[in-house]
């Protein structure tokens, strides 16, 4: 592990409580700060170099000042960040409201200024809002109208009929008078996702969270543990920010019981395992309630040999972004069958989703066109893997 890697972990030890270092143990020891500030970005924790800055100044001396004035610097442009999308939600909240549409808050702000010490610990790169399917006409024209407009990615080519069908999120930014990124999200996850999640549990099983004084709404603590979870856990990247989140959470009171429940039945018991154990050996131990549930029935003290540590402080899977798609719900579900059936879904998913997203949308492809596609498909997929 180099260097810089050893930094991000006495990190976590330091938000796990553990501040016991070897004061001597990295004196000498010469530390890249501009791999570690880039690392830091991308990882999301560069306000924790602020906040911890005596304690990393003793463990770590070769750090220059340079390098604490930029985790300053940056400390206070999240706050004014913070301060930004403060005013843009309560000016949105009224706008909906006035427009009959309801929303919820997903991670982010919510976090921040709830389970943080401080909120401009938590850095966010947007604004996560989560609508029901039927209001994302009247949502696009507000934004629209307040100067954002829908971001050129993957699912900007989509009209809105396949948008809701497949629950794919829509990227917003407006670049004046500042720039503000806002997604709204009509499901938990897409419809093409192995984990699926009842929205309208979810929806109904909210509450208010304040942001200064103003109050909006997100879920219950133990639906929202349950998608911090699987949102750390689902990308074929990681950040530690996010698992940084469910550590937080779980350290606040909630009812661990109707967690647990919830854990199993979203399928979501490796990826709990998993983050015990990442839990461990970030952290140093598991969130001090969290042990509620470190039983037999919801936890196996094996390490993964892809999904560890090191694969959360690298930042990625040593694989190509389409490979490690599918490698992670083969990891994450519980049982074989359901493993066979999401890997032949991936292989071989419904014709009509091969006329949604490859073909011309006036023509339906017979079996034997399905059959060349898919076999290109795959065959490009094997090519990856080599």
């Amino acid at each position: 592990m180099d260097i810089e890697k050893h930094v991000l972990l006495q990190l976590c030890r330091l938000i796990g409580g553990n501040s016991d270092f070897e004061p001597d143990l990295y004196a000498n020891v010469k530390i890249d700060e501009e791999k570690l500030y880039q690392t830091c970005l991308y990882h999301q924790v560069l306000p924790f170099f602020y906040y911890f800055r005596d304690i990393f100044r003793k463990s770590f001396p070769s750090l220059s000042q340079d390098f604490f004035s930029k985790a300053k610097n940056y400390s206070i442009f999240n706050t004014t960040r913070l301060m930004v999308y403060e005013n843009f939600l309560i000016e949105f909240d009224q706008q909906v409201s006035n427009a009959g549409i309801d929303y919820r808050l997903l991670k982010g702000i919510a976090l921040a200024f709830e389970i943080y010490e401080e909120p401009y610990l938590r850095t966010f790169g947007d604004l996560d809002i989560l609508i029901l399917p039927d209001s994302l006409e009247i949502v696009n024209e507000l934004l629209l109208q307040n100067g954002y407009f829908i971001c050129e990615d993957l699912y900007s080519a989509f009209p809105t009929e396949i948008i809701k069908k497949y629950s794919f999120a829509r990227h917003y930014i407006r670049k004046k008078p500042s720039i503000l990124a806002v997604d709204v999200h009509l499901n938990l996850s897409g419809k093409l996702h192995p984990f699926q999640f009842d929205l309208m549990e979810f929806w109904n099983n909210s509450r208010d969270v304040e942001i200064n004084e103003s109050k909006f709404r997100t879920f219950n603590k133990e639906y929202t543990t349950v998608y911090l979870l699987y949102h750390a856990f689902k990308h074929y990247y990681f950040k530690l920010i996010w698992i940084i989140d469910v550590y937080e959470i779980l350290s606040d009171d909630m009812d661990f019981d109707k967690l647990g429940k919830l854990i199993i039945k979203y399928n979501l018991v490796k990826m709990w395992n998993v983050f015990l154990n990442i839990s461990r050996d970030l952290f140093g131990r598991i969130p001090g309630n969290a042990d509620i549930l470190d039983e037999k029935k919801y936890h196996s003290l094996k390490r993964h040999r892809i999904i560890n540590k090191d694969s959360m402080l690298r930042g990625v899977l040593p694989y190509s972004p389409s490979i490690g798609r599918i490698i992670l719900p083969l990891i994450y579900l519980p049982s074989f069958l359901q493993k066979v059936r999401y890997l032949l879904r991936q292989l071989f998913p419904p014709k009509d989703a091969i006329r949604d997203f490859y073909v011309n949308k006036s023509i339906m492809p017979d079996w034997s066109d399905y059959l060349k596609l898919r076999t290109k498909a795959i065959l490009e997929l094997i090519h990856h893997v080599k």
